[in-house]
């Protein structure tokens, strides 16, 4: 089973619960509304199985839940940033 963590802007959050909540692939579904702060939106967590999971995403991306929040403003920053060896770390 894999675990999905998505940040769903506020204005699709309800499409994508009904689509998650219908599809027998998935379980679990949580939504925690506007918990998302960077960027702003609900979370909406759930488990779906295996199989199913690539049907789950292609659906998310009909939906475009996956073009909504495209970081071009944080480009270069985060992303290309060296590991920090931290105490204890490998």
């Amino acid at each position: 089973m894999l675990h999905l963590r998505i940040i769903v802007p506020t204005d699709r959050s309800a499409v994508v619960q009904e689509m998650l909540s219908a599809d027998p692939a998935v379980a679990h579904v949580i939504v925690l509304p506007g918990a998302a702060r960077t960027p702003p939106g609900d979370v909406v967590l759930c488990d779906v199985v295996r199989e199913g999971a690539d049907e789950v995403l292609e659906t998310l991306r009909t939906l475009g839940v996956d073009r909504a929040w495209v970081p071009t403003r944080w480009s270069g920053t985060r992303s290309s940033r060296r590991p920090v060896r931290r105490p204890g770390s490998r």
